[in-house]
């Protein structure tokens, strides 16, 4: 059964969200390519250098402006003809789509990759949520788009959901390689958060085994309140991970204050670490999450870019 893979994401509006998506889905694909690491679902990665900033300001790393994307969206590449697609870009596909920040719905997102798969002959669509917490748009607004998408769709395309990545135990493996490779006292996990219940206790278990404390963006206990704790528990080396995807809005506010908190205590030290990116070792993660769904062997063959966030 011919396989394609759609990664979701929230969205956004600065053009470093666009990039980085771009770039996961470009190395997920490359990872569905390599026999070597396929079957190998949620074991430990490698470790690798450590990504890591330091909290005074000096040592800050600020996230790159947003008028350097190397995307433009107002004039996107032609697609091929059906004929000249079956000869240039064979399996697997790996799309992008956002739930919000496009000019066009998820529903017609999906609808869309879906006709340019079926046109190369997949019947299977999996649907990866690339969101990390179980809120609202992972139980209610993605399966509705699904839903509306599938029957706008003919029969043959059968699409699938996989679990969204922050449920993944993969996930985890790859939080305590990062984590492994800062020395710090403690560390502190800074994830959006959700208002719905339950929805964040997923992140608090894996945050109590990987020994690590967590703050909300959106809800309490925010960032400044849990490094406030952590010092008077006599913390003076604290890592601060965002618990993001890509950078934007929130992560360099996240990065504004945590600046200002080192200025405030200067005695202790702050360890910013940037957000989990579109690196290998993520993209392996990923790649396993939408291997949880049954699929057959896929040829190999070298990755040709399509618009709208498509790679085969």
């Amino acid at each position: 059964m011919p396989t394609a893979y759609l990664l979701v994401s929230h969205g956004s509006a600065d053009p470093r969200h666009r990039k980085a998506l771009m770039r996961l889905a470009q190395t997920v694909r490359q990872q569905l390519l390599d026999p070597t690491w396929v079957g190998r679902q949620g074991q430990p990665l490698p470790p690798q250098e450590p990504e890591e900033t330091g909290a005074r300001r000096s040592e800050f790393a600020l996230a790159p402006g947003r008028g350097n994307s190397l995307l433009d969206d107002s004039e996107p590449n032609p697609v091929p003809s059906s004929s000249e697609a079956e000869r240039q870009h064979p399996m697997p596909l790996v799309g992008t789509a956002t739930l919000e920040a496009s000019q066009f719905s998820l529903t017609e997102q999906i609808v869309m990759f879906s006709r340019r798969a079926m046109a190369l002959g997949v019947t299977q669509l999996v649907v990866v949520p690339l969101f990390l917490l179980r809120g609202v748009h992972v139980m209610e607004d993605l399966p509705t788009e699904i839903n509306q998408a599938q029957a706008q769709l003919p029969s043959p395309l059968d699409i699938h959901q996989t679990c969204h990545l922050g449920g993944y135990q993969g996930l985890q493996a790859f939080l305590a390689s990062r984590l492994a490779r800062t020395h710090a006292e403690t560390r502190l996990l800074v994830a959006h958060g959700s208002r719905r219940p339950g929805s964040n206790r997923t992140l608090e278990r894996t945050a109590a085994k990987l020994q690590a404390t967590v703050a909300y963006w959106a809800t309490a206990p925010g960032l400044e309140e849990q490094v406030i704790t952590l010092i008077q528990g006599g913390h003076r080396h604290i890592a601060v991970m965002p618990y993001f995807l890509f950078a934007g809005g929130i992560t360099d506010s996240i990065t504004q204050q945590t600046e200002a908190l080192a200025e405030r205590f200067p005695r202790v030290r702050l360890r910013l670490l940037p957000p989990l990116g579109s690196s290998a070792d993520l993209a392996r993660v990923v790649s396993d999450v939408a291997l949880t769904v049954p699929m057959v062997a896929q040829p190999l063959v070298d990755p040709v870019p399509l618009r709208n966030g498509i790679t085969t």
